[in-house]
């Protein structure tokens, strides 16, 4: 429902290092969807769920009751788990809980014991529908083996981009696409193969092959702005090459939307900053780069590139502070000092922006 959560950490080098897609608890994650209202219908459901129970306990001892305390074991395991994990985003473990708390909310003796003597389970209405019952529970259970080799070629396919093999990479990503065509990481991942080929050959298909994925990458989730980056770098490197105007525009316009759905990645404003900066419109530039450093005062190359920015327009002043900031960082910090990419890209100042 939401997209990836930046929030500030002072008194380390990164202030938006940190993200979090969702809550690592899957009541607090239904807390935060679904708000107060929420909250009450699960608080209200649960007690109810609780109530049955107990009465049923309090009944008096059956054979049935190993029934019961089966499926109650099955929904403790599961739910305790989910209070410090996100276990529920797996279909199938998410069906299997609403099945236990289903059958644990029936009266424990209406429970049907099946007759051999009885009527064959296509002869009544009950057992059609357990039998449409169980052939959705079949196709839940495809639909998890069919993502998990989906999976398996996007792998595959990150072994052969580490070997070099273009081909084979492109293939086990298009075969990963046919198994979960809705998967917007990987149109992102072949999109990415696409653009890296255009660069080298510059391949009119290729450039055609890479902005289709990122469109359809960015069409199966509209809420990450990375897809969008991904787009704008296709467009921002191409208008270079070929000097396009409208492949300028484009580049202007999907940066935007990406720095709308990520307003505190320093990186993507750099970006765009840097593509500005490459057409002269140095102005807005120098906006975009004091918006850099105000999220990330720790980001070196966006002060230096500041820097150089306000000495072409003639502000010596701003330029000595900026370079002065530059040259404190660069004493103050270095790469072993960096617990991850993110910081390291902050203090590495040779850092240049390319597709990946």
């Amino acid at each position: 429902v939401f997209p990836k959560y930046n929030f500030p950490f002072d008194g380390c080098i990164a202030r938006y290092g940190r993200f979090a897609n969702f809550a690592h608890s899957e009541p607090l994650q239904l807390a935060a969807e679904t708000g107060i209202l929420g909250i009450l219908c699960i608080i209200w459901i649960f007690m109810l769920f609780g109530k049955n129970i107990i009465s049923q306990v309090a009944a008096g001892f059956s054979l049935r009751y190993f029934t019961l305390f089966g499926f109650l074991s099955v929904f403790a395991g599961i739910f305790t788990q989910s209070i410090v994990d996100f276990n529920l985003h797996l279909p199938s473990i998410a069906l299997l809980f609403i099945l236990s708390m289903g059958l644990l909310s029936k009266d424990i003796k209406t429970i049907h014991i099946p007759d051999l003597n009885e009527k064959k389970w296509w002869q009544s209405s009950a057992g059609r529908l357990k039998a449409y019952f169980s052939f959705f529970i079949l196709v839940l259970f495809l639909m998890t083996l069919q993502n998990y080799f989906a999976g398996v070629f996007s792998l595959k396919a990150e072994k052969y981009i580490v070997h070099g093999d273009f081909n084979k990479s492109i293939s086990m990503y298009r075969n990963a696409i046919l198994l979960d065509p809705l998967n917007p990481k990987y149109h992102d991942e072949l999109g990415k193969l696409y653009a890296n080929d255009f660069y080298k050959s510059r391949n009119d298909l290729s450039f055609k092959y890479s902005e289709k994925e990122f469109l359809k990458a960015i069409k199966f989730n509209r809420a990450d702005g990375f897809y969008r980056k991904h787009l704008a770098n296709l467009y921002a490197n191409t208008s270079l090459l070929v000097n396009n105007k409208d492949l300028e525009d484009a580049a202007i316009e999907s940066y935007k939307e990406a720095i709308e759905l990520r307003p505190y990645d320093p990186f993507i404003i750099f970006e765009l900053a840097s593509f500005y900066e490459a057409n002269k419109k140095y102005l807005d530039a120098i906006v975009l780069y004091k918006q850099a450093v105000a999220i990330e005062p720790n980001y070196i190359l966006a002060h230096y590139n500041l820097s150089g920015l306000y000495k072409k327009s003639g502000n010596k002043k701003d330029a000595i502070a900026e370079y002065e900031t530059v040259a404190k960082l660069r004493q103050k910090y270095s790469t072993k000092d960096a617990i991850s990419n993110y910081e390291k890209r902050l203090i590495d100042s040779y850092f240049s922006v390319k597709i990946k």
